[in-house]
């Protein structure tokens, strides 16, 4: 009779690649944060790539209603310069009486404006505010605002730069430090003139949101010069140092 024989466990342990729930914890901590370096690597290398990129020579962007754009961007600002171009139907005086007039309404809900200084008829300290969307503090411009002109050309040039320590600080707004705006008014004859607008500010915007906004601001302002210049008050504007061109 055979003999009978118990089973045996012939069964070979696997060993098991699982990790403990911690491990894999701190595995996934790791990998989550060499990605994060890698992005903010790249993040830092494209923002340097933008920073020194440019030509500082001006580029075209576009056209709309009369008004051609253009953009300028320099090695070492993330903030661009921009130009409008187009033309409008006025005198050149009419043009200086309308720059000067404190109370005209832009339609950006200026307030404050008020005279500081005018050591002469072409040179001018004035200040004003500006509100801007919340979170942002009003904005407060203290600018110097000058008139020339070429005695040959009779090319018009209406300069806004600011004048930071011109008035002391005010905690109700952010002081706009960065301005250099140039008008270039040229007599086309026929009683036009071409206007080449040139924009240099900094309003304490992050750069891609002040840059976005300045061609849309062109477009927006461009044909509000006009209405402007063609107002009543200014008609018979006259100032004995202007040259007007061709009518």
């Amino acid at each position: 009779m055979d003999k009978l024989t118990s089973p045996v466990d012939v069964s070979v342990a696997v060993p098991s690649n699982s990790t403990p729930p911690q491990r894999r914890k701190r595995k996934s901590s790791k990998i989550a944060l060499r990605v994060l370096g890698l992005l903010a690597a790249l993040g830092l290398i494209a923002q340097l790539a933008y920073t020194f990129s440019g030509s500082s020579k001006w580029e075209y962007v576009s056209a709309k209603d009369g008004i051609t754009v253009y953009s300028m961007k320099t090695p070492g600002r993330n903030l661009k310069k921009f130009k409008a171009v187009f033309t409008v139907h006025s005198t050149l005086s009419r043009f200086v009486m309308f720059a000067e007039d404190s109370k005209t309404d832009l339609g950006i809900g200026l307030y404050d404006v008020r005279d500081i200084d005018a050591p002469s008829d072409r040179v001018k300290w004035t200040s004003c505010k500006m509100p801007f969307p919340k979170p942002f503090k009003p904005r407060q411009m203290v600018t110097k605002t000058e008139f020339s002109q070429d005695p040959t050309s009779r090319v018009l040039t209406y300069r806004v730069t600011a004048s930071p320590d011109k008035l002391p600080p005010d905690n109700c707004c952010y002081r706009v430090a960065v301005m250099n705006n140039v008008w270039n008014l040229t007599p086309v004859g026929h009683g036009d003139i071409r206007i080449e607008w040139v924009t240099d500010v900094d309003m304490g915007l992050p750069y891609p949101m002040a840059n976005a906004a300045q061609v849309p601001g062109f477009y927006w302002m461009g044909p509000m010069i006009q209405h402007f210049l063609d107002r009543d008050q200014y008609k018979d504007a006259k100032y004995s140092w202007l040259r007007e061109g061709e009518q």
